[in-house]
């Protein structure tokens, strides 16, 4: 099951209210030391702050994913074409590349 980043961002926000609720009386009872506490909230702010960062910079991260992902196909793609050109096929444009030759099937 996939989980929002605002989804998770709520659990968070969840879970760091119910330990500003809990380990104070943990700590009442000496059950939990202050500098547990305050490592267990920094902790879990942390978390919380990553995942705002990446709620913050989603689309540019994804942009980043397929464009890693695509680069290299996109060269291999264009070595194999100009390998094909005596084959038949024709030029397209392609964004950030030019002009490209894609080779075309000929039916038989």
């Amino acid at each position: 099951m996939k989980v929002s980043l605002i989804g998770q961002i709520a659990e968070v926000d969840r879970e760091i209210a119910m330990r500003q609720r809990v380990y104070p009386e943990q700590m009442r009872k000496g059950k939990m030391r202050q500098a547990e506490a305050d490592l267990l909230m920094q902790r879990i702010q942390a978390v919380r702050e990553s995942l705002v960062f990446l709620k913050e910079h989603e689309s540019f991260i994804r942009a980043m994913i397929v464009a890693k992902i695509a680069d290299p196909l996109m060269e291999e793609a264009m070595k194999i074409a100009e390998e094909q050109k005596d084959k038949g096929g024709r030029y397209v444009r392609v964004p950030g590349h030019g002009r490209v030759y894609v080779p075309l099937k000929r039916a038989r």
